[in-house]
């Protein structure tokens, strides 16, 4: 039998299911949980990274389990938790993360206890790790460009698959103009987050809580991509299977909206096929802030703004890969925007 990596929250211990669904009660308004405020992806994030954690112990000292949820972190059995996801090949950083997360939730379930010395052992394992280098998978702007418009060109014309061509063009568009998140990328509804301007463009609006930073976001449809997008709305969307059961701005031919992990497989097959790596949404977000930095570096300030950041420190630890790089000059409509 198969062992699951990581226990859905309804396999959690009782105590522990409990207190989770107690740290994110939001129906009294001077007592809410101290997770409220966390976004849905946040929330699955932390349950997933706490959910391999009880797999883990839980498959090797079962009768752990039933202890309360901070009593079961010991510093022996977080030793043992990093051995193991070694062994597993994950990488420095990601268990740094995956430690870091299992100190987050236990402060929401259990906070009386002390566990600050887990956020030490996190650092000290980063401050070991290298940052990932993803200058070789990056994607100079003009090739990228190149993609969209041949995807556009095609699903503007009679083939049965064109629809997805658009839609697929538009995305990466998107991706490569405005780098939004995933999460953002993938919730766009054409009646909740379109809104027009008095003089025909299309805004992309999120409220706050939509977001991971907390604070609404609102970027403009690229000037270059507005007629293509129109077209798409008026035209191209309802050619996709099942697009008219739904508000999702991105169908898919499953008659739902396009999953997080769909639109994950859709870049990465379109970029190795184009480029002959597989690309990552979030890469997108790395090429933005780096084509700042190379091609107008006085304009760096604006980085936290385009990548929805509170300052510049999070875009420079995570994102600005430009050192030693020479991007390409022919940028065409995104250095254009960035300028702005």
């Amino acid at each position: 039998m198969t062992t699951r990596r990581s226990l859905l929250v309804a396999a959690w211990p009782t105590a522990d299911r409990t207190a989770w669904a107690d740290a994110f009660r939001d129906d009294d308004l001077f007592e809410a949980g101290p997770g409220a405020h966390l976004a849905a992806s946040s929330r699955a994030t932390l349950a997933h990274a706490y959910g391999r954690w009880l797999a883990v112990i839980g498959t090797a000292e079962p009768d752990s389990l039933s202890l309360a949820p901070g009593a079961r972190v010991t510093r022996e059995r977080v030793k043992d938790y990093v051995l193991h996801l070694r062994a597993d090949g994950v990488s420095e950083r990601t268990i740094a993360d995956h430690i870091d997360r299992l100190r987050r939730v236990c402060a929401l379930i259990d906070p009386d206890v002390p566990l600050d010395w887990i956020r030490d052992a996190a650092n000290n394992i980063r401050k070991g790790a290298p940052l990932p280098d993803k200058r070789d998978r990056l994607v100079p702007p003009a090739q990228m460009l190149a993609l969209v418009d041949r995807l556009i060109a095609s699903g503007l014309g009679t083939c049965p698959s064109a629809a997805q061509d658009l839609r697929d063009g538009l995305i990466l568009g998107l991706l490569h103009h405005r780098a939004p998140r995933l999460g953002n990328l993938c919730a766009m509804t054409i009646d909740r987050h379109l809104r027009r301007t008095a003089s025909g463009g299309l805004l992309i609006a999120f409220a706050a809580a939509e977001t991971k930073g907390r604070r609404p976001l609102t970027f403009e449809v690229p000037d270059r991509l507005l007629p293509t997008f129109d077209h798409y709305l008026a035209q191209g969307r309802q050619r996709i299977y099942g697009s008219e059961t739904h508000a999702g701005l991105w169908p898919s031919q499953m008659g739902r909206p396009m999953s997080r992990s769909a639109i994950q497989r859709m870049v990465a097959r379109r970029t190795l096929a184009a480029f002959g790596r597989a690309l990552h949404p979030h890469l997108f977000r790395t090429l933005a802030a780096s084509t700042i930095v190379v091609e107008a570096p006085e304009q760096i300030d604006m980085v936290p703004a385009l990548l929805h950041h509170a300052d510049i420190r999070t875009a420079d630890a995570h994102y600005i890969r430009a050192d030693g790089v020479k991007a390409s000059r022919t940028l065409g409509a995104l250095i254009d925007t960035l300028r702005r």
